[in-house]
């Protein structure tokens, strides 16, 4: 998607327009899900409990990051079939565990041709925190590397889930 103010001119990029997708922002999330069976809390609050990483690189530091983690309670059901889900897709990646068992759902099929039913339905109440994540607050600050701006093709080509739409939370 060729949307940038610049082109590749005798002494450099040089800009050719105001530039209309310049500023993106990305969603990144997790690629497995985090199931944590209340092992780890204490008077409510999940103490020790990866929710995700944001990496370091020219990019997602040049501003600022937007980290929002959401807890969700479940029943023993659906905690059940997310921990299963999250142990086969584990085990892909381990030779050492070959993917085996069956995913637990709560479906039922109730006429036709008898067949496989996978998935689940719940309902779950919703815990929302964010906070943004600043350069200043890497404990060290020069791992961030340097920004070779200006970029010169659209920055929704860096990332899958980008978008040059504000979030209504973006400060």
């Amino acid at each position: 998607m060729p949307c940038s103010a610049y082109i590749l001119g005798q002494g450099g990029l040089e800009e050719v327009k105001p530039c209309e997708c310049c500023l993106c922002w990305v969603n990144f999330f997790n690629d497995l899900p985090v199931v944590s069976d209340n092992q780890f809390n204490q008077n409510g609050k999940f103490i020790g409990v990866k929710a995700s990483y944001v990496p370091i690189n020219q990019w997602t530091f040049l501003f600022k990051v937007h980290a929002e983690v959401q807890q969700l309670s479940i029943s023993r059901n659906a905690f059940n079939f997310w921990n299963a889900i999250r142990t086969q897709k584990q085990a892909v990646s381990n030779i050492f565990q070959p993917v085996t068992g069956k995913i637990p759902s709560n479906l039922v099929q109730v006429s036709g041709t008898p067949g496989s039913i996978e998935g689940i339905f719940f309902a779950a109440s919703v815990a929302t925190k964010s906070v943004f994540i600043t350069p200043m607050d890497v404990p060290d600050p020069n791992v961030i590397p340097e920004q070779d701006l200006p970029y010169p093709n659209s920055c929704l080509t860096l990332f899958p889930f980008s978008t040059t739409t504000m979030p209504t939370y973006w400060e």
